[in-house]
């Protein structure tokens, strides 16, 4: 078996695959924890301005106390779009209300990138 790594605080993956012979068993799963827990609070999305009040409403959550005032909890991105020079994403939130969104944290921006690439890498195989 082989694994794709990325970088964990740019998400960034790296060119080559790693033999699973030549990774070392992760045993203290406190840090994993701990990482995995701040990267699903920082996936959050700023909505447009001009969007409807009633779609995508805040939840009273402990982790939304993070967040900044006019972000939302966003769980994926599902498309990406240019206009006017500007680029924005479709942004799929935990309330399960759907809106275009110009900006998006690091977080939720990697992970559109790994699923992009997975989609062309299944395209070049077929």
């Amino acid at each position: 078996m082989t694994y794709k790594l990325a970088q964990c605080d740019s998400g960034k993956p790296y060119r080559r695959l790693v033999s699973a012979d030549c990774l070392k068993p992760y045993v203290d799963r406190t840090e994993l924890d701990k990482r995995l827990r701040l990267l699903a609070q920082s996936q959050v999305a700023k909505p447009e301005q001009n969007r409807k009040k009633d779609r995508g409403n805040k939840t009273d959550d402990a982790a939304t106390t993070d967040i900044p005032k006019d972000y939302e909890l966003a769980t994926k991105v599902l498309k990406e779009r240019v206009r006017a020079g500007q680029k924005k994403y479709l942004v799929q939130f935990v309330t399960g209300s759907r809106a275009w969104c110009d900006q998006i944290t690091d977080p939720l921006l990697q992970s559109w990138r790994v699923t992009q690439q997975r989609r062309r890498a299944r395209k070049r195989k077929s």
